[in-house]
């Protein structure tokens, strides 16, 4: 995980590997159950089932975006929730929102700059990871505090999957 985050925090990457939506995002819930399991922190997973049928253009970059995403709920809150749609225009959107703190506003402004973090272990480099990945993977991501809840979302371009 270090090693591909630094590769993409440097924009280098393997070759795309085109991969299920579903199966990506399925393979995060997994790897992260354990972790939510530990610090006793309810995560609660929405698929939308109609992205089945959709494929990312790269895999591992969506899968470490939306697991970094995760992993920051997971660390600042109690509960976590990810919700995931398939839009018209081809646009699939990951929206994990949690009950945490929020954002400090020092940090508000510059939130997807490199080594800029609120955690006192934090090294910076996540939230950028994020960006980059959805430049990437033709999208966006945004974040807004809403009812007392972080909230991020993840756009990014998916395409029928080869049959």
């Amino acid at each position: 995980y270090v090693r591909r985050l630094l590769l993409v925090g440097a924009g280098e990457q393997k070759a795309d590997q085109a991969a299920s939506v579903l199966a990506c995002l399925q393979n995060v819930r997994t790897s992260h159950m354990a972790v939510a399991k530990h610090l006793r922190v309810d995560l609660a997973w929405q698929f939308d089932e109609k992205l089945g049928d959709y494929c990312v253009q790269d895999g591992a970059t969506f899968s470490a975006a939306v697991s970094n995403l995760v992993l920051n709920g997971l660390q600042a809150a109690t509960a976590v929730r990810v919700h995931t749609q398939l839009l018209q225009a081809n646009t699939c959107v990951v929206t994990v929102s949690d009950n945490g703190p929020g954002i400090s506003p020092s940090v508000a402004e510059q939130l997807f700059e490199p080594f800029i973090s609120t955690k006192p272990e934090g090294m910076g480099l996540g939230l950028p990871l994020v960006r980059r990945a959805a430049d990437k993977l033709s999208g966006q991501v945004k974040w807004n505090r809403r009812e007392n809840r972080t909230i991020f979302e993840f756009h990014c371009k998916v395409a029928a999957c080869p049959t």
